[in-house]
């Protein structure tokens, strides 16, 4: 495994050492505040809404300016080898301590490379740690940690579990934390059975997966964890490329007390990779479903068979602004109407295929009057499905359509496109062994009666997968909301997820 910071790994003494243990981490004298009020409202949160309300209402999210607070809690709720808790209570428990971490007091906002995101990596470390597992934080924000395998095997591969800890703004509490959380709970009842496998685990915790709009940076921990900044070219273009990245990466280097000079970034880029990619043998990233298909089969886990291929496009219709009174329908150049027209087809596109969906986003009249023919509208475009073909031929007829309406009306069109990314189908071989997993647990009839998804939203696995095995598990979130403090996975589905993975694991033979 090569070296995954720019020094050695920062580990929860370290952190000791430079932090007051303050707030909530006093577990002296019983329970503190805090915890009784995260007791109180996992009891009321008998449904999403409720759970909601008094969140908001009792105020438990706390501004992370002052990074000695929360970051080093590894205390465990739980028995030694009571495992029914720690993939349980204490699962559940953990995600309400994370969602506490954000850089806004009444919503949950952990945007990249901020004060909340170093917080919650190093609330995530100490939960590594408090499993049995090594662990580093490298530049990017990435947290990892390392569960090795029995000593008596040679040689031995590397299983990767994860997901992403970084969140939208006015977040849910559950999208990306819980395939982290729920690895780590898999590792711990590992170490609490005193058990080592014939292959080293590892827990990845990935930062950036949802994209910081002050730098434009997506996924920038899975591609380092992948290896795209290995060299001394690409970790300059990366810092070339986003700007306020490096400045953002120089505080991260001061936090902890790295090089922070720009030569010392880009040695901290180049020593970001994850495991050797020879070594890895699968990846797994568990999520919920942030869809309603699930819920609405009464099913509480499924598989992903593609992460969909997504083709993004800025259209702009040209025309001529006139007075809305005095030019004739018939004399018109007007550019809304276009547009209409446009969105009206590529709803009908993405009704056409199953799996394929299209989305107009947003809409933009410029220089928009009550009393004017709109003479410049633009808008946005969204193609996705499971199978590059049928994306491609969807937008190859919505692209076609929107010719045909620029030549009916005598405007002008402009096209960009602005984001593509080819699907990314899932390992066959790891979905077969995940859905034995699933039958075993007597989730399902069988390992045929398994719910196969795709999924619409981007992953981690979307960047892991393109080199290494990988595949994903879906848990059902009520009403399919996410991205949204409504979001919500039950304390049983929560189980589940870790339960099937733990399972995967004793079954696994690694060549």
């Amino acid at each position: 495994m090569s070296n995954l910071a720019t020094s050695a790994p920062l580990t929860t003494s370290d952190l000791k050492q430079k932090e007051k243990l303050v707030g909530e981490n006093s577990r002296e004298g019983g329970p503190s505040l805090t915890q009784m009020i995260s007791f109180v409202l996992v009891l009321l949160a008998s449904t999403p809404l409720i759970f909601g309300i008094a969140q908001r209402a009792v105020g438990v999210n706390i501004e992370s300016n002052n990074l000695s607070l929360h970051s080093k809690d590894s205390h465990s709720i739980c028995e030694w080898g009571d495992e029914s808790c720690i993939m349980g209570k204490e699962l559940f428990e953990r995600h309400m301590t994370l969602s506490r971490i954000t850089e806004d007091p009444g919503i949950i906002n952990r945007p990249y490379l901020s004060v909340a995101s170093a917080h919650a990596a190093r609330q995530v470390q100490a939960w590594m740690e408090d499993a049995g597992m090594t662990s580093s934080i490298n530049i990017v924000g990435n947290v990892v940690g390392r569960y090795e395998a029995d000593p008596s095997t040679s040689n031995p591969r590397t299983i990767v579990l994860g997901s992403h800890f970084d969140s939208v703004n006015d977040a849910g509490k559950f999208d990306g934390v819980y395939g982290v959380l729920a690895a780590i709970s898999v590792v711990k009842v590992l170490k609490h059975r005193g058990q080592r496998l014939p292959f080293t685990v590892e827990v990845a915790a990935f930062d950036d997966e949802e994209g910081n709009s002050s730098f434009g940076t997506t996924n920038t921990g899975a591609k380092a964890f992948m290896g795209e900044y290995l060299t001394k070219e690409a970790a300059e273009q990366l810092l070339e490329q986003y700007a306020g990245l490096e400045e953002a990466f120089r505080k991260h280097q001061i936090n902890y007390g790295l090089d922070s000079k720009r030569s010392g970034i880009v040695q901290g880029l180049m020593k970001s990779a994850g495991t050797s990619l020879e070594d890895v043998a699968a990846f797994i990233e568990l999520h919920i479903e942030q869809g309603p298909i699930l819920e609405a089969e009464g099913r509480p886990i499924g598989i992903v068979d593609a992460i969909n291929g997504q083709t993004r496009m800025q259209v702009r219709y040209f025309g001529e602004s006139g007075h809305a009174g005095t030019v004739p329908m018939t004399m018109r150049k007007d550019a809304l109407g276009a547009s209409a027209e446009a969105v009206s087809e590529i709803e009908r596109v993405g009704n056409s295929n199953d799996g394929l969906v299209a989305t107009v986003g947003t809409l933009n009249i410029v220089h928009a009057s009550s009393n004017v023919v709109p003479g410049e509208v633009m808008f946005t475009v969204d193609v996705r499905a499971p199978t590059d073909e049928v994306r491609i031929h969807a937008v190859d007829r919505i692209v076609e359509y929107l010719e045909s309406v620029r030549i009916r009306r005598g405007l002008e069109l402009q096209i960009t496109k602005t984001h593509e990314a080819p699907a990314v189908p899932m390992n066959p071989e790891i979905r077969r062994a995940l859905a034995t997993a699933i039958s075993e647990e007597g989730l399902e009839d069988s390992p045929d009666s398994v719910r196969i998804l795709s999924s619409g939203a981007g992953h981690d696995a979307m960047i892991v997968g393109n080199k290494i095995p990988s595949a994903m598990l879906f848990l059902r979130c009520a009403g399919g909301i996410s991205h949204n403090p409504a979001e919500w996975l039950s304390p049983p589905d929560a189980t589940v997820g870790a339960r099937v993975v733990l399972k995967y694991l004793e079954n696994l033979k690694v060549a």
